[in-house]
């Protein structure tokens, strides 16, 4: 029989535990299509490191996606219900140290930068993710050892009633993300963020670091490129070895935009179009566009054009793609390139329309939401 102090220990897990599933579950249902893209990476990786198979699973990664979420935060109600203790820790133990695995390998052999926990509201390292998960691990595996000490705060009845509703709104939301944008938008260009200062803030600064062999000592020593300036003449103390990368000196500011390029041919039209009232239209891919939704964006397209507010496609795909489909669509506007990452990040559509004003993102469409002219002219922000 456990101690008091040992019972209340359980119970701070528990509340701990049971809320941090359901709060990343929850952020990354805002966000389905992030999270596609986050499973994709590692299928991805997977396939490159394990078994080529990995690459078989990328199609169905939107629904692995969905149904891990769902399970954070039905699992996570579960666990503050104290409902079926016995399920429930055991799929929480499965899941924790799937997860643990997903950020050890992220951090070990530095394949996938960011694991996604918490989508882009809040951005880990791996390191910290791979940490983050150890604790969980412990948290849950105390939990899993004294769940018969966790008797349900609600009746069989209720609790699946609770669970059965949490798992039906779950899944809405992420429907409702899916077909209408996520309802908070936590990524960089997002509505309201101006990216012409973001891209102008300080960068990273890293420093060059060099090699050297201390030949009184026998010791190797890094040194950055103003000790070895000091250090080189002195060839009875230092013999130099390599040049030996680099590390970052200077933090830069979160909050810059340092991928943001956009191309017309192999012109750099980034500065063009963070001037001016542009009306977009992202296609991350043609061919997994929705093709029936071009006959209302390309009225959008070239009644915005009438008007004077500047018109174009982004696409990720290249001129011998893309023209084909441009022709077949009929998009009588300038096609402009970039990375197929930047332009996922602004809108989790495809197609979709991104409307900037100055540099300021001033609206955002999901092609079931085109907006009407007189909806687009409304967003001009006055002397503009």
């Amino acid at each position: 029989m456990p101690t008091q102090l040992t019972k209340t220990i359980i119970q701070i897990f528990r509340y701990l535990t049971g809320t941090l599933f359901i709060i990343s579950g929850l952020i990354k249902l805002n966000d389905p299509v992030g999270t596609e893209i986050k499973m994709e990476e590692y299928f991805g990786v997977f396939a490159q490191d394990i078994h080529p198979a990995f690459e078989n699973l990328v199609p169905a990664a939107m629904a692995f996606g969905v149904i891990m979420c769902v399970l954070e935060v039905v699992l996570g109600v579960a666990l503050l219900l104290q409902w079926r203790m016995r399920q429930t820790t055991t799929t929480l133990l499965g899941l924790i140290l799937f997860f643990t695995f997903l950020t050890f390998y992220s951090a070990y052999f530095n394949k996938v930068t960011d694991c996604g926990c918490f989508g882009d509201a809040i951005k880990l390292t791996p390191w910290h993710s791979f940490s983050k998960d150890i604790v969980l691990t412990i948290m849950i595996g105390a939990l899993f050892l004294h769940r018969k000490y966790l008797d349900p705060s609600v009746s069989e009845k209720n609790g699946r009633i609770i669970v059965g509703t949490s798992t039906l709104l779950s899944i809405g939301l992420a429907w409702f993300a899916i077909n209408h944008l996520p309802p908070i938008d936590f990524r960089k260009y997002a509505v309201g963020a101006d990216i012409k200062a973001r891209v102008s803030l300080p960068a990273d600064e890293y420093e060059v670091m060099h090699k050297m062999k201390n030949l009184k000592t026998g010791q190797d020593e890094l040194v950055t490129t103003n000790q070895y300036m000091e250090r080189w003449e002195d060839t009875l103390t230092w013999k130099y070895l390599e040049q030996a990368g680099s590390k970052l000196s200077k933090a830069g500011d979160p909050n810059r935009i340092a991928d943001f390029k956009i191309y017309n041919g192999d012109q750099d039209y980034t500065d063009s179009v963070l001037n001016g009232n542009w009306v977009f239209l992202t296609v991350t891919h043609a061919a997994k566009s929705d093709k029936p939704s071009f006959v209302g964006l390309n009225n959008l397209l070239t009644e915005a054009g009438k008007v004077g507010l500047k018109t174009a496609v982004i696409t990720a795909d290249g001129y011998d793609t893309f023209e084909p489909f441009r022709h077949e669509m009929q998009l009588a506007v300038p096609v402009l390139t970039a990375d197929e990452k930047v332009i996922k990040t602004i809108m989790r559509s495809n197609p979709g329309v991104w409307m900037v004003s100055n540099g300021k993102v001033v609206g955002k469409w999901h092609y079931h939401h085109i907006p009407t002219l007189s909806t687009v002219q409304g967003l001009i922000p006055k002397g503009n």
